[in-house]
């Protein structure tokens, strides 16, 4: 019984067990705050690739083609890689000015890059040019 006693009271090794311990959860929430950044990261770039690409749409005779072209130039410059999933551009008629919208899916980054495909969509507006003066 004293000798049970004794043992249940060293502390001998308690700091490698509470330094494991610690290391690890400040380890696994530093890991996710970063990530987090990532993905922040990703779906700015995706949606500033979209808005780029609705007000270069919007000033010129841009074909669906090259809207899709400035999207996946921008993200990956921006990325490093091709995260984009489906660009479509359409003209619709937001408070009632003609308004050009570009939506682009993209991959929801999980861990690091790698991530559910078309799990990001984002939407970028702009006002269509026009020469009518009314």
């Amino acid at each position: 019984m004293i000798v049970a006693n004794r043992l249940w009271r060293d502390e001998r090794g308690s700091a490698v067990v509470e330094f494991t311990l610690v290391g690890t959860l400040l380890t696994l929430m530093t890991v996710a705050v970063i990530q987090i950044g990532i993905v922040i990261h990703v779906r700015n770039t995706v949606h500033d690739a979209a808005v780029q690409a609705a007000y270069e749409a919007a000033l010129a005779d841009v074909t669906a083609d090259q809207v899709e072209s400035i999207v996946r130039d921008v993200v990956r410059s921006a990325v490093g890689s091709d995260l984009v999933g489906d660009v479509r551009s359409s003209y619709t008629d937001a408070l009632g000015v003609p308004t050009l919208e570009v939506r682009v899916t993209a991959v929801l980054p999980l861990i690091v890059f790698v991530g559910i495909p078309d799990g990001l969509e984002v939407v970028g507006r702009a006002p269509v040019e026009s020469l009518v003066v009314e």
